[in-house]
């Protein structure tokens, strides 16, 4: 068994090992698109293009997030790591904490290592969506003891285990690690709820004012869900012995009304006809969820990309990511260019149809067609062992309203990273496998599951 393998065991173990583990096997939390009505950061009624502006804002400010975590790497508080610019994360999720139970939203970051809440007091602190979670008035909050095998990589100080993060912007957040009861919704169903003793998250006690830009009806911290031990993810994998988690994205245009889930362990909804690829290794570097990505085909034919085009390079750039955080795709910039002159051979077909130049979508690629055109291309990304066959509505975005214009929902990245958003997943169920690094994927109608 490989090394690294033995390791995450082993932390599994360990983790499961702090506080008598759940008998549960399954939970569901309630996974809120950040423009869902439903959200403390809905924005009200956008109009088409407000919402493709605002939908490539938001993943411009995630890209930037994503390749300044690749340099910030495992916790120390001298690293600075990316801002938390317009709460910029696609999806956000409720977590009662503590007993008696207090709700929160945070964000989903696929990207970070350690789940953290204002607790207060807190001095200085943002403004928040209340209520603020009050370690002093939960019976179940302990602080987690210089001991423990997660506090390994802060620091300690007078018997606490204290963390403190530094951001590009020159915003921070610091407090100590604690412990803490996580209530979610029970897999039994008829509002049911079960709940998770001892997970490990950082109760800050102090965080800059202008932590979340936009307003003081914001989330109170981040659920981090990469693949360090730290993480939510990898902690309720040691809790309840199963190490998946797992979400399906209805359609982008729906989000506003439609709800999702993120499903962890038993709960997850299982089908016959997954497709399984690697989750790659990154040593030494963040534990986000990197793929082996080789080719990409556009409607049937193979690009035929060089086969390093989608490769993690030494000095850290580069390499292929999903993330349900980021909206829009990026793609390596020779791969964008290629499928783009593939996709402008395949329209060159249809008489009715028009390449535009449509800058105010902040997009590459758009085309004016008529309302009762349905030939769309198709697409496929190529991994290793696994093909994830594309519909129109994970490479096209536009509205009606428009005037019948639609853009292709991928944007080139110049630094050579690949992030599959949010907007490519869309009508799939996708299974992440921490403890044996696997992704399964699999076309799902996406609703209320």
């Amino acid at each position: 068994m490989a090394p690294f393998l033995l390791a995450i065991i082993a932390i599994l173990h360990s983790t499961a090992a702090l506080a008598n583990p759940s008998t549960a096997k399954g939970f569901t939390l309630e996974l809120i698109h950040r423009d869902s009505i439903h959200s403390p950061l809905y924005p009200g009624n956008l109009t088409a293009v407000e919402r493709v502006r605002r939908f490539v804002d938001l993943s411009e400010s995630r890209l930037r997030q994503l390749k300044l975590s690749v340099s910030a790497g495992k916790y120390n508080d001298t690293a600075l790591r990316p801002e938390l610019d317009h709460v910029n994360s696609m999806y956000l999720v409720k977590v009662s904490i503590g007993t008696p139970p207090t709700t929160q939203h945070l964000v989903v970051d696929t990207a970070t290592y350690l789940t953290w809440v204002q607790c207060h007091p807190c001095r200085p602190c943002f403004e928040q969506n209340p209520p603020f979670y009050k370690p002093a008035a939960s019976t179940s909050h302990r602080t987690t003891p210089c001991s423990h095998p997660l506090c390994e990589q802060f620091k300690c100080t007078r018997g606490k285990c204290r963390y403190k993060d530094r951001f590009m912007d020159k915003t921070f957040t610091k407090g100590t690690l604690s412990m803490e009861v996580f209530t979610f919704t029970s897999s039994n169903g008829g509002g049911a709820t079960e709940s998770i003793p001892g997970l490990v998250f950082g109760c800050s006690t102090a965080s800059s004012k202008r932590m979340f830009k936009g307003g003081s009806n914001v989330p109170a911290g981040l659920l981090g869900m990469n693949m360090e031990s730290t993480s939510f993810a990898t902690q309720i994998a040691g809790q309840t012995g199963d190490g998946r988690f797992s979400y399906c994205l209805p359609r982008i245009d729906l989000h506003e009304h439609q709800t999702s889930f993120l499903h962890f362990g038993g709960d997850i909804p299982e089908g016959p006809h997954f497709a399984t690829t690697p989750i790659v290794r990154n040593a030494g570097g963040p534990k986000d969820y990197y793929l082996k990505l080789h080719d990409i085909s556009v409607n049937g034919k193979r690009l035929n990309l060089p086969r390093n085009t989608f490769k993690r390079k030494p000095d850290g750039s580069g390499g292929c990511i999903i993330d349900s955080g980021t909206g829009i795709t990026y793609l390596e910039e020779r791969a964008f260019n290629r499928v783009v002159a593939a996709m402008i051979v395949y329209f060159k077909r249809f008489e009715n149809v028009k390449r535009v130049v449509a800058k105010k979508y902040k997009l590459k690629l758009c085309y004016r067609v008529p309302e009762s055109f349905r030939e769309w291309p198709s697409m496929a990304f190529h991994f290793e062992g696994a093909d994830l066959l594309l519909e129109p509505v994970n490479i096209f975005m536009g509205e009606k309203d428009s005037k019948d214009v639609f853009c292709l929902t991928m944007i080139p990245e110049t630094d050579g990273m690949t992030i599959l958003g949010s907007s490519l997943q869309q009508k799939f169920r996708f299974v992440f496998d921490v403890a044996k690094q696997q992704l399964r994927f699999a076309p799902e109608n996406c609703g209320r599951t």
